[in-house]
This record gives structure tokens, C-alpha cells and sequence, in this order.
């Protein structure tokens, strides 16, 4: 070509080169069979159709690509085909041979331009692929255009360039070395580095350059988040141009730097919880408040204040830091094992402690650490064998005990379930109340049950623990667990037969109750008692006593109803103070109207079990389980049958609770103070009722308290 190297622009030759730069790139379909019908082929071919050159552009590539990965290498031969017009070793020069492509990524086949002084038209170049192994064709041919003028060169201003995200958009300069007499269209594409499709958009793909123009800007729309992140990147790449030639600096790479949000902070959803011995897999959540553009790691570790041993009563199943990935909020999980022992213990607690994140704060509102309870699951077992209470976790606050109790069952104040174990014993169902100390003041107790008292530490009595039996006019109000249904008798008293019928006999327990007295002047039999029984093993109330002979006009008056039951355990010491007082008498027999009716037998003392560490009893406390006084005879007068007395109105060991007396025989008095309780005496009206027997009252320590007479107390080793 002759002339300047940069001669002016000619209109025709623009329009031929926007010609040239009009064709298509080529596009590739999939691969095709093999004449075998069996290997799936792959397309190669350029990747496009035409290219631009000037005498300036020195050395350029040319690219040519597979449709998709070949299962083996493909070799493609090229050489410079007959319908170009430019000359090789004038006008260019190439290095005819082959290349081999392993891949979809484009290989290249380079020539070089030459410049020379000739003033000529624009020339072309055309290429051909050939001896294709492994591949079939696609675009086999590529045409390259050496434009008769230099063309501009199109370059970014500058290779990098930074924004802050809360900037709307971010204008890239691009720009012409030389003026162009039309309009230049620069393609471009946009490449998502570290930053993604959430941090920006730039929907347009090309920029025209007016004629005359040299400077235009590329428009990037930055999105703005509220992730605390890292400063993120792209890149802008031109691809190509009409009538112009992409130059030396053909990428800008886009830095976003965060506007300053915030960290997230991190915390344990729970400040606390609980699990049971054993559990191998407690899971302690950690989250965070939000989402962050950045990982994020959590240690933690065991604070001294916990009471649990590491490996003995737990593991950590990793020590490691938590670990957040960019963009997640959790929760991570800290696991923890528990071990399992057979030992029955306090419950422990693991307090793990979250330590200084990277990339996050730890939250000043919510908890940064989380206390886990360790529940133990093995038996907390108090009392002997055969009356031995076994809960499934010891107690864990104080008990008082104060006013009226009900023993019955839905009562508040009992346990909701039977102990482990306590009815495989043989034992009754009870009410039972546990603490880790107990103590009664002023209680009086009554139901269908017998009361437990179960005290890990201490159980102290001051005042009155009445689980005696009372009776009030002609009513009979039971102790908890009375009336007992094991109760026998061993003769029952006749109905009146003219003048009197027999009085009935008194209850036994520990000891035998009085027997009733004849009436009619002997010729109305009398009850007689049963036999004392044994100290039982199981709880029980005492025995009611029998009901007199009918007279003539009705029936005899209720007899007494046998004392309750209660049991005292303590895993400390008993306390019974100078106040303390426990009552499980039995009643009185209750008085009648009708004429010639026999006096109702007294109830027998109840059951007192103690069990305990140690006991500690003032010289004024009193264990009473005595027996209740029958009533008397009736006359033919009405309302002539008096009622014996309960040994609980008299409230002291050292009086005995007498019978009634009437118009009949007297009633018989009931047990105390090791005294055996008395017969009702026989009459010619009426019969007396005999007077109730003892009770027991246990205990597995010896001294007994001072008032709890001989006979009336049981020493267990």
C-alpha cells in the first residue's frame, strides 16, 4: 500500500469494511455419529466467520474451537485457501500445519500482517481447515479482511477501576485513538469475578461511537445489600468492533467495596435447657442475627463454672470453631454426649461459652452462652428394703407442711406417680411428698391413703402431725389410710333379745382391743377381739373396732375407726422438737338413741415408721399410737349409750382414753402407756364396747423418744 500510514478516511472502503464486519460469527451444533454409527462425534470449526485487520494490527489469532469435549484428541490441518486477494510473504505470513484440540477451549492459528507503502484497496485472506481427525466440520472456512486504511483502535482508558457499593452505577470510559468517519459499535460482555449477579447488572452489550467521537462511557448499576462483605470483583471485556480494532487494553476489572454494613452478630437460640444422662447427641444451636458476605467462625469453650467433667459426665464431639459459610445464618450446632453412670447424683451442668468471631460480633442482647443441665436417670432410693422409695429424680426444693392435707389420689400436695418399685414390694399405693428437707407444722392429715414423708436432707415435726382418727358426734372421720380391711374379730355380739344386746369389741393391732361385755344380764353374747398381729412390713392403718348389738328400736352407735398411717424418712436427721407431736390414734366408739343398743368398740392405734441418718427427740415429744375408748350400753332411756373417747381429744400419752358410760354397761378403755385395753363391762341392758388396741410405731434407731411407751414402739436394726 503507498501512501501515509494513516491516510484519511475513503466513505466506500468504510462501507465495504462494515460489510465484512456484518457477517456472523458461526455457532456450533452438537456433534454428529460416526460413520459407525456408535462414537458420538464432535463439530469443530472457526468460531467466526470473518475478521478485521489493518497494516498496524502486526500479529493476530485466529480461533478455532469444538462444539463439545471429544473422547479423544482431534487434529485439524489448515492452510490459506485460493479466494483471497492478499498477497502470502507480502501482504501477511503464516505458518501453515496443524492443530490439535483435546477440549472445547479455542486453539489459534496466528499470521501476521505486513505493512508495506503500497497505496492498494482492501485485501483478504481466506482460510481453510482440512485433514480433520476425530471431528467433522463446521465452519470450515474464515475470511480475514486487511482494511485499504488504519482503523482505529478501541481500549478501555484503564485496566482496573473501584466503586463503592452504594453507588447507583459505575461508568467505565472507553475510548478511540483516532476519530472515525462513521459510527463504530463496540461489543462488549460482562464477566462475573468474586462479585455475582446480586451486586450488579448491565443489561446493554454494545456502545456506539457517533462519527467524530473518541470517548464513551460503558454504564455498570451497582446493587446495593445490607451484607457486611469483602470487596468483590468483575470484568468487562470488548469483543469486538465495526470499522475499529479492539486494542491492547481490552478488559477493565470493576472493584466493589462494601458501603459499611454492619456484621451480623452471633448468639445460642437457648440460654439454657435440660437432658437426661445418656443422651449422646445434644445439639446447642448458634446463629447469627443475619447474613453475611464474608465466612464466619465461632469458637467456644467450657466455662469454669460448670459442674459437669469433661470426659466423665460429657464430651464436645468437635472442638473445632463453628464454621458459617457467606450468605448463611445457621444454626451450627455445638454437640454434646453425655455419658451415662450408675450413680445417683445432683444434676451437673456444661456451660459453653461463645468466644470472639471473625467477621461478626457477638450480640449483647441475646445469650452468648448456653448452661445444659445434665438430669440424672438413675434411682434416687431412700428407706429400707421392702419399704424402700425410689424416685426417679431426688427432690430439688424445700417442702413445709402446714394446715389440712388430703392423701387422696389427685390430691396437690402427693407426687403424681407411685415410686419405682414401691407396689412390686407389696406395699399400698400412697401419698407421697419429697423435699430436700421437710417440715410440718400444725398439719392435719386425712384420705384413702396412707402420707410418705421423704426428706433427702432434714425432716423436722413441730407441732401436732395428726394422722389419728376422729370422732365427732355419732361420725367417724378417717386417718389417711384407715379404714384397713384385713381387720378380724374373733366372736360378733348379738342383737338385743329383750333388755340389752352386746357390746362390741375393740380393734386390734400391735396389741389386742377389749372384748365387749354380755348384756341382758349375760344372755346377750358379746363380741370378742382379735388376736394382735404381728409388726407388719407393709404399710397400714389400724383396725376399727365392732359395732355393738341392735336394741330393740335400732342400731348401735359407729364403731371407732382404726388410727392412720404415716412414714417418715429422712436421708439427715429427724427432728422431733419440744412441740412435736405424732398422732395415729384410733377413735371412740360413737354413742346411740335407740334403747337397749350394746356399746360400739373403740379403733386401735395406727402405724408410726421412722426412718432415718440420725434422730434427734425432745424430752416433751410424743409418739402416739393408742386405742380409743368404747362406747357404753344403752338403757331403755333414750340417748343413754356414751360415747368413749378419742385418745386425740386428750392429747397426752400419760391418759388413757376411757369408755363411755350410760345406762348400760361401761365402755372399755382404750390402749396406752403399754396398758392393754380393758373389756366393756356387762350390764342387764346394754353391753359396754371394748376399748380399741394399740398401734405400731417404728423405728430403725434406738433411743426411742421418752413417750413412746413399752409395747407401743418397735426398734428395727
Amino acid at each position: 500500500m503507498g501512501g501515509s500510514k494513516r491516510p484519511a478516511y475513503d466513505a466506500r472502503v468504510i462501507k465495504r469494511l462494515l460489510a465484512v464486519a456484518a457477517l456472523a460469527a458461526c455457532s456450533f451444533e452438537h456433534g454428529v455419529a460416526a460413520p459407525d454409527g456408535n462414537t458420538q462425534l464432535p463439530r469443530v470449526g472457526f468460531v467466526q466467520a470473518t475478521s478485521l485487520a489493518d497494516e498496524a494490527s502486526g500479529t493476530i489469532e485466529i480461533p478455532v474451537a469444538l462444539s463439545e469435549d471429544p473422547a479423544g484428541p482431534v487434529t485439524v490441518g489448515f492452510r490459506v485457501g485460493n479466494g483471497g486477494t492478499a498477497t502470502e510473504g507480502e501482504d501477511f505470513t503464516i505458518a501453515e500445519g496443524t492443530l490439535t484440540l483435546t477440549s472445547t477451549a479455542p486453539q489459534s492459528i496466528v499470521l501476521s500482517i505486513l505493512p508495506d507503502a503500497i497505496a492498494e484497496p482492501d485485501e483478504t485472506i481466506e482460510l481453510e481447515l482440512r485433514a480433520i481427525v476425530g471431528a467433522v466440520p463446521s465452519q470450515r472456512t474464515h475470511t480475514v479482511t486487511i482494511s485499504a486504511n488504519i482503523l482505529p483502535r478501541v481500549t478501555f482508558t484503564q485496566a482496573t477501576a473501584s466503586v463503592v457499593e452504594a453507588a447507583t452505577t459505575k461508568q467505565l470510559d472507553i475510548a478511540l485513538d483516532i476519530p472515525s468517519l462513521v459510527p463504530v459499535t463496540v461489543s462488549y460482555a460482562v464477566a462475573a469475578g468474586t462479585a455475582s449477579a446480586s451486586d450488579f447488572s448491565a443489561p446493554a452489550t454494545t456502545v456506539t461511537f457517533a462519527p467524530g467521537e473518541t470517548a464513551k462511557q460503558i454504564p455498570i448499576s451497582i446493587l446495593q445489600d445490607t451484607l457486611d462483605e469483602f470487596p468483590e470483583d468483575l470484568t468487562v471485556t470488548l469483543t469486538g468492533a465495526d470499522a475499529a480494532i479492539v486494542g491492547a487494553t481490552a478488559s477493565d476489572v470493576l472493584t466493589i467495596t462494601d458501603d459499611g454494613d454492619p456484621a451480623p452478630t452471633v448468639y445460642f437460640t437457648m440460654a439454657s435447657e435440660s437432658q437426661v444422662e445418656g443422651n449422646v447427641g445434644v445439639a446447642l444451636g448458634v446463629v447469627l442475627s443475619g447474613p453475611s458476605g464474608k465466612p464466619i467462625t465461632v469458637p467456644f469453650s467450657l466455662a469454669a463454672s460448670s459442674t459437669a467433667s469433661n470426659p466423665a459426665d460429657f464430651t464436645f464431639a468437635s472442638t473445632a470453631a463453628l464454621a458459617f459459610a457467606a450468605e448463611t445464618t445457621g444454626p451450627q450446632t455445638i454437640t454434646v454426649s453425655l455419658a451415662d453412670d450408675a450413680s445417683d447424683e445432683d444434676a451437673e451442668t456444661v456451660t459453653t461459652v461463645l468466644g470472639a468471631p471473625t467477621n461478626a460480633t457477638l450480640s449483647s442482647a441475646l445469650p452468648v452462652s448456653n448452661t445444659l443441665t445434665i438430669l440424672d436417670d438413675d434411682l434416687a432410693c431412700y428407706g429400707p428394703s421392702g419399704a424402700q422409695v425410689c424416685f426417679d429424680h431426688e427432690p430439688t426444693a424445700p417442702v413445709t407442711l402446714t394446715g389440712s392435707i388430703s392423701t387422696n389420689a389427685g390430691s396437690a400436695i402427693c407426687e403424681a406417680a407411685q415410686p419405682t418399685g414401691w407396689i412390686a414390694q407389696g406395699q399400698p399405693e400412697a401419698c407421697f411428698v419429697k423435699g430436700t428437707t421437710i417440715t410440718t407444722n400444725i398439719v392435719s392429715v386425712t384420705g384413702s391413703r396412707p402420707l410418705v414423708l421423704v426428706a433427702s436432707g432434714n425432716l423436722t415435726v413441730q407441732g401436732l402431725l395428726d394422722v389419728s382418727s376422729h370422732r365427732a358426734s355419732n361420725n367417724q372421720t378417717s386417718g389417711p389410710g384407715s379404714p384397713y380391711s384385713g381387720c378380724a374379730f374373733a366372736a360378733s355380739p348379738a342383737d338385743s333379745n329383750g333388755n340389752g344386746g352386746g357390746g362390741g369389741a375393740g380393734g386390734s393391732f400391735l396389741s389386742t382391743g377389749g372384748n365387749g361385755g354380755t348384756g341382758d344380764g349375760g344372755n346377750t353374747a358379746a363380741g370378742a377381739a382379735g388376736a394382735a398381729t404381728t409388726a407388719p412390713s407393709v404399710l397400714r392403718a389400724g383396725c376399727d373396732g365392732q359395732r355393738g348389738g341392735a336394741g330393740t328400736l335400732g342400731s348401735a352407735g359407729l364403731p371407732g375407726r382404726g388410727g392412720g398411717v404415716v412414714y417418715l424418712i429422712a436421708g439427715g436427721t429427724l427432728t422431733m422438737t419440744a412441740s412435736g407431736i405424732i398422732d395415729a390414734s384410733g377413735s371412740g366408739g360413737a354413742g346411740a338413741m335407740p334403747a337397749f343398743v350394746g356399746g360400739s368398740g373403740g379403733g386401735s392405734g395406727g402405724m408410726i415408721r421412722l426412718y432415718a441418718t440420725a434422730m434427734t427427740f425432745d424430752a416433751a415429744a410424743k409418739l402416739m399410737a393408742n386405742g380409743g375408748g368404747g362406747s357404753s350400753g344403752a338403757s331403755s332411756s333414750p340417748n343413754s349409750s356414751g360415747a368413749g373417747f378419742d385418745p386425740n381429744a386428750i392429747m397426752s400419752v400419760d391418759s388413757v382414753a376411757g369408755g363411755g358410760t350410760g345406762g348400760g354397761g361401761k365402755g372399755g378403755d382404750g390402749f396406752a402407756l403399754g396398758t392393754a385395753a380393758t373389756a366393756g363391762a356387762a350390764s342387764s341392758k346394754g353391753g359396754g364396747g371394748g376399748g380399741g388396741g394399740g398401734g405400731l410405731i417404728e423405728s430403725n434407731l434406738s433411743p426411742a423418744p421418752a413417750s413412746a411407751s413399752a409395747g407401743e414402739i418397735s426398734i428395727s436394726p
